[in-house]
């Protein structure tokens, strides 16, 4: 696996826009996209780039899901919450600006520093995701995409 944050000659995408945005760096892949490093030419400034897959984009129940988690997301200012900049869409990519938080995953951590201890684990990390959740307007529930994944929010009926 390459190094989040490092160009990628190999990934296709790197050197690309998608709109007004300069795609620099892969930093990581999941189920639902692929997030890039992206460079905004107007405001200049360092942004994270979540680009659903094509054969993703081109599924209208995945394409409403993906605009749902944006729409989701951008409801919420919160300090542990990614604020959304933009939901784009570019000939057949679609896309998610939001802001380029550093540090690395959760894997790349447990990578460094090996398990957490549980008590840390508990009191640190679930504390920020779980007081994001009482800013939820619509009320949210809390779905982790595993123990070394992201979170995510989902209303309390998923899409």
């Amino acid at each position: 696996m390459p190094q989040p944050g490092q160009p990628q000659a190999a990934d296709p995408s790197i050197g690309t826009r998608l709109g007004r945005y300069q795609i620099t760096a892969l930093l990581g892949r999941g189920g639902m996209g692929v997030v890039y490093q992206a460079e905004d030419s107007l405001l200049k400034r360092k942004v994270a780039i979540k680009l659903l897959p094509l054969a993703l984009a081109q599924d209208a129940d995945s394409l409403r899901r993906f605009r749902h988690e944006a729409q989701l997301a951008a409801r919420l200012n919160h300090p542990n919450v990614v604020t959304i900049y933009e939901v784009g869409q570019q000939d057949a990519a679609c896309y998610i600006a939001m802001e380029l938080v550093s540090g690395g995953s959760a894997q790349d951590i447990l990578h460094k520093r090996g398990p957490f201890k549980w008590q840390s684990t508990v009191l640190k990390g679930h504390t920020g995701a779980v007081s994001s959740l009482a800013f939820s307007r619509d009320g949210a529930t809390l779905v982790s995409g595993g123990a070394d994944r992201t979170m995510r929010l989902w209303p309390m009926s998923r899409p």
